[in-house]
């Protein structure tokens, strides 16, 4: 038969190749093109062939039987490397019959498995090798780890890994995301790191391990304990009360690109960094509890505090901030508001400052005495699974930081706060008088229990009297708002809190987890309670697979679906209640 009856792919080969030239050729093939399509483990037939001038075919046809493999995997996934996986990709970009392969001895763990490349000795050849995961389906806008050993033989090597929505270098290269970078690979050991990400786009992601170690030098290079998973809500550690100034030291290699490199002690996630695109090398961090909660007097004032010793240098020099977040336990929070006076402060209204004082150690440098290098320095918070709290902030260099109350010794404000609730949307009015020293203003909210939320800033007007109009789209039952004002010096103040109420609005869904999910699904929703909701799910070819209508009762639910029957894959949730309507996207496991 001709070849365009069989012809699904194709791939077009640069002109003018020699005589005997091997080069790669990657032919996505869709199942669907397949007739009745493909399942995993089954066979089907594949020619290649090549056509000189389209449509006259050559000769040279050859015919092979392919096995399909699904090569889309899903989290957790762990591999040691006892034995040769399907769906990794060793992509020999040099084409120097050198590339990595299994190797049962002398990899990271001495007496178990793992991957290697064991170079050329050739002066004139750079090590330019290859190696891809199978594939993984993750969701844009969620945080997922990756971790994997990395070693030597005592010879400099270099490594990078990017994260890439395409298993080729040339696409990793182009197109992907440097998750880490290390060209001093040279102590004769391995080490362990552990990135976070997060992908802008839902879809299958590849994560591509790159050696290029400098020629007559990439004797052995070592990959092994690869693992990938949802980032870890793990509670973070309290440091010992170090009464004798111990500290805790760790190094962090290969911190590179513009993703969170974590810091564990043990199993515990204590600190994270990112260089925010910047190649650090390797890091160094000592840290040391502070103990106790204590008073200190910060900008003039007492402030109960939360010390935090914290001290950090890197190989290379960084020309612009790097982000950092350090780890609490609720436990840690709930010491800090149980000891007079009682302030009941959630993580988001602690401040950070610099600190030298009497309790310098660690090796820490004397920057300044009661100095404020990071105060105000991008400050933000949130929150890592059900019990870890982080404080996130920017700094250009730091040691000792205490956690503390938000304080301020600026003149008292004369101001008035007034919300109304509009058609569409909550409008914020914020009077102010005498702003000789006044830098900013920064509205904030929060909604039922959550941390404050900041919404928008405003640069002060310098004036006498004046109007300041803040807008929030982001429409609830009740909100809580309080604008925090921050002056010159950069201390820090805040209104009164004000609440709006809104009648008008009574259909949000607040949450629906987890996601992905491998059976329960938990929601959380806003609702009229006299009038009855509708909850459906639909796979992507619109197929209704469950459906239910109830009378909520009250204005807001919290219940759960039972997805167990459901296969694995990708599905849509719709809520409906009159003519409003909510749709989310969710995968089973």
């Amino acid at each position: 038969t001709d070849m365009d009856s069989w012809l699904v792919a194709y791939d077009i080969l640069p002109a003018g190749l020699p005589n005997g030239t091997t080069i790669p050729i990657r032919i996505d093939i869709d199942s669907v093109l397949l007739s009745g399509g493909q399942t995993a483990g089954s066979t089907f037939q594949i020619r290649f062939g090549e056509e000189d001038n389209f449509p006259s075919p050559s000769d040279g046809l050859a015919f092979d039987d392919i096995k399909v493999s699904d090569c889309r995997l899903s989290l957790p996934f762990s591999d040691d490397f006892f034995t040769q996986k399907d769906c990794w990709v060793i992509e020999d970009a040099n084409n120097d019959g050198y590339k990595w392969e299994i190797t049962s001895t002398g990899a990271c763990d001495q007496s178990e498995y793992g991957l290697i490349y064991e170079g050329s000795t050739n002066p004139s050849i750079s090590m330019n090798d290859w190696l891809f995961t199978p594939g993984f389906y993750l969701l844009g806008g969620f945080t997922y780890e990756v971790s994997f050993s990395v070693g030597d033989l005592g010879f400099t090597e270099k490594m990078e890994v990017y994260l890439s929505q395409d298993n080729m270098s040339s696409e990793a290269l182009s197109n992907g995301t440097l998750l880490f970078k290390d060209e001093g690979i040279n102590d004769g050991a391995c080490y362990k790191s552990a990135i976070e990400f997060t992908p802008s786009a839902t879809g299958t992601y590849f994560i591509g391990f790159h050696g290029y170690s400098d020629a007559n030098t990439h004797h052995k290079l070592y990959i092994d304990d690869f693992n990938i998973k949802d980032a870890p809500g793990l509670s973070a550690s309290i440091l010992e009360d170090n009464t004798n100034n111990t500290c805790d030291q760790y190094i962090v290699n290969g911190v590179a690109g513009n993703v969170w490199h974590n810091i564990y002690n043990g199993n515990n996630l204590i600190a994270s960094i990112n260089p925010n695109g910047q190649t650090l090398g390797e890091v160094y961090v000592d840290m040391r509890d502070g103990g106790n909660v204590e008073t200190y007097n910060i900008n003039n004032q007492n402030a109960k505090t939360i010390p935090r010793y914290f001290n950090f240098d890197a190989d290379n020099t960084f020309a612009s901030d790097v982000s950092v977040k350090l780890y609490f336990l609720q436990d840690e929070l709930d010491e800090y508001n149980n000891t007079a006076p009682v302030t009941n402060d959630g993580i988001g209204d602690l401040q950070i400052n610099h600190y030298d004082g009497t309790s310098e150690n660690c090796d820490f440098s004397d920057n300044s005495d009661n100095g404020t290098i990071i105060n105000n320095s991008n400050i933000s918070s949130g929150v890592s699974g059900m019990t870890n709290i982080f404080m996130q902030f920017d700094v250009p260099s730091f040691s000792e930081l205490l956690i503390h109350q938000h304080v301020s010794t600026s003149t008292a404000l004369d101001y008035n706060i007034l919300v109304e609730a509009k058609k569409d949307f909550n409008l914020i009015t914020f009077v102010a008088y005498n702003e000789d020293n006044i830098d900013k203003y920064i509205l904030e909210k929060k909604v039922n229990s959550s941390n404050w939320k900041k919404i928008e800033e405003k640069t002060s007007q310098n004036k006498d009297y004046y109007e300041y109009e803040f807008i929030d789209n982001e429409l609830d039952n009740s909100t809580l708002y309080r604008v925090e004002i921050i002056d010159l010096e950069g201390r820090i103040s805040k209104t009164k809190i004000v609440e709006v109420r809104r009648n008008d609005f009574s259909f949000k869904l607040n949450d629906l987890f987890p996601n992905p999910t491998n059976g329960k699904l938990m929601y959380k929703i806003l609702v009229d309670e006299n009038e009855p909701l509708e909850i459906s799910i639909k796979d992507v070819l619109s197929k209704e697979l469950y459906s239910d209508k109830i009378t909520p009762g009250a204005n807001y639910l919290i219940n759960s679906l039972d997805l167990s029957e459901l296969k694995e894959g990708l599905y849509f949730v719709t809520f409906k209640q009159g003519n409003k309507r909510i749709i989310k996207k969710i995968l089973k496991q």
